[in-house]
């Protein structure tokens, strides 16, 4: 090979690699553009999708936000409580619209109390037995309660007065004791003011302050609150001896207020409580006589029967055995009347029979359960008050099917649905429906009564019914503080204490009732 050829032969060569050099760096570009514009377009739909999911949970948190706690019914309406079923179930891939609706609930003292409804049923919904969601609860709360006992100091409005009243009542409800006795300290002392310049004729006024005075004085150390109660309570007992005031119900609204500020007076002398609660006494037992039976079933909101016997607790005993005597005569009279066709007609019917449950099989009372359940799960049933009737009588059924761990919860999660009435004074017969719930209660495991806990109207005393069966089934105590059973529910065994609440499945309950 001539020296010509060998250098065209190396030209040759070199030509082809700078070809091959150019093509190397074409094919990355194009790679790193491919790469680029993939990048671009994938951001682009992560953007797209990461909008559309703030979007969404933004429109879900909105739309609990505008169903719960809206209507201030004893009962949920069926959206309601379809709703409070889809918050406390909520997946953990939505925490944020719990996020969001607890700090939507703790922005004002009406939204505070749309969670606060039926004794906080939207806050448990929210929360359930998650100790993180529960201490972003309380941080709300606190902040709030600041904030209202600023605005208490400001306020000339006596119904914007009353509104923020109510309000801090229900917060230090949620409180630490502490926590809640320094609020109240706060906020007592202006409420009382308020009520003192309240006209006498002014009832609802009255009663609306005088509850929520006694409220918060319940929160005190007892030597505060008999001084802040005392105050309340002479100002209301005058009202109920003014002779401008004359409608029935104005009467037990008063009373109502008036029983439950003479429950906080244990400090006072006693002849100085006797003397208030006769007063409003006397009142209310005239106006019984002069009101027709069919309007005693009007303030169904109303405690009567606690009302009454805790003003003759405070009374001397003749003047608590003749105020007695007079209602009793009017009340009998009332309950002559044969045309009582609402929820507490049904309620005869359960009571009537639970009585028959005891007389029956185990076989038989099966296949009645069975019924009931076809019967809650009907598309039909969608009034809240027919399917805690429903939830009630499965209840009742329920003592004669021990095993039936699934109906058990079924029935419970219907019965819930109305609230559970106040704990009868010692010595006479618990309500029916407390005495249901304890011994349903008393037929399930620990695991089981914490589901209870998750159910979104499991609050107040049902709460408080529960725990005491999760004291008595794990030899702990609680001392009542659902949040004390859940930093113990893992040396308890309960590994899912802070999941969503699971709602009772009817097949899972009819499959129970199979194997019986």
């Amino acid at each position: 090979m001539s020296a010509e050829d060998a250098k065209q032969r190396q030209e040759a060569e070199k030509k082809r690699e700078k070809q091959w050099a150019r093509l190397k760096r074409n094919v990355v570009l194009v790679v790193l553009v491919i790469l680029l514009v993939a990048t671009i377009v994938s951001s682009l739909f992560l953007f797209r999708a990461r909008t559309a999911a703030r979007a969404a949970r933004q429109a879900l948190t909105d739309s609990f936000f505008r169903t719960i706690g809206v209507l201030k019914d004893t009962i949920p309406t069926r959206d309601e409580r379809e709703a409070l079923w889809e918050l406390a179930q909520l997946d953990p891939a939505n925490a944020a619209v719990r996020d969001k609706l607890l700090n939507r609930w703790f922005e004002t003292p009406e939204a505070f109390m749309r969670g606060d409804i039926r004794g906080g049923q939207g806050l448990q919904a929210a929360t359930g037995l998650n100790l993180e969601y529960h201490r972003l609860a309380i941080t709300g709360t606190e902040e709030l309660g600041l904030r209202i006992v600023a605005a208490l100091e400001k306020e000339k409005d006596y119904n914007r007065l009353s509104s923020l009243s109510n309000a801090l009542a229900a917060l230090t409800a949620k409180m630490e004791p502490q926590d809640a006795a320094q609020l109240a300290r706060q906020g007592a002392p202006r409420i009382a003011t308020a009520l003192n310049d309240t006209p006498e004729t002014d009832s609802y006024r009255l009663s609306s302050l005088g509850n929520a005075l006694a409220a918060l004085a319940a929160r005190m150390e007892p030597q505060d609150a008999a001084q802040i109660a005392r105050q309340g309570a002479r100002h209301i007992a005058a009202a109920l001896v003014n002779p401008e005031v004359g409608v029935f119900s104005d009467f037990l609204s008063l009373g109502n207020a008036l029983a439950a500020l003479a429950v906080l007076t244990a400090e006072m002398e006693p002849q100085d409580a006797a003397q208030i609660a006769r007063r409003g006494a006397l009142r209310i037992a005239a106006a019984f006589k002069k009101t027709p039976a069919v309007d005693f079933y009007g303030p169904r909101d109303l405690d009567l029967d606690s009302t009454l016997a805790a003003l003759a607790a405070k009374m001397k005993p003749k003047d608590a055995a003749e105020f007695a005597s007079q209602i009793a005569m009017r009340i009998a009279k009332a309950l002559e009347n044969t045309h009582e066709t609402d929820s507490n007609g049904l309620r005869k019917l359960d009571s009537a029979l639970a009585t028959l449950v005891a007389k029956m099989k185990p076989l038989a009372a099966a296949e009645i359960a069975k019924g009931l359940i076809e019967a809650l799960v009907n598309p039909q049933e969608m009034d809240s008050k027919r399917l805690s009737s429903l939830g009630r009588t499965l209840a009742a059924f329920c003592a004669l099917l021990p095993s039936a761990h699934c109906t058990q919860l079924l029935a419970l999660s219907n019965l819930l649905l109305t609230p559970m009435p106040k704990k009868a004074v010692e010595g006479e017969q618990q309500p029916y429906d407390r005495k249901l719930l304890k011994a349903v209660c008393a037929q399930l495991h620990h695991e089981e009564l914490a589901e209870v806990l998750k159910y979104p109207f499991c609050t107040g005393d049902a709460e408080q019914i529960v725990l005491k069966q999760l004291n008595s089934e794990t030899q702990r105590d609680f001392g009542g503080d659902v949040w004390k059973f859940v930093e113990q529910a893992n040396l308890l065994g309960i590994k899912d204490i802070a999941d969503p609440a699971k709602r009772p499945s009817a097949q899972d309950a009819l499959n129970d009732l199979d194997k019986i």
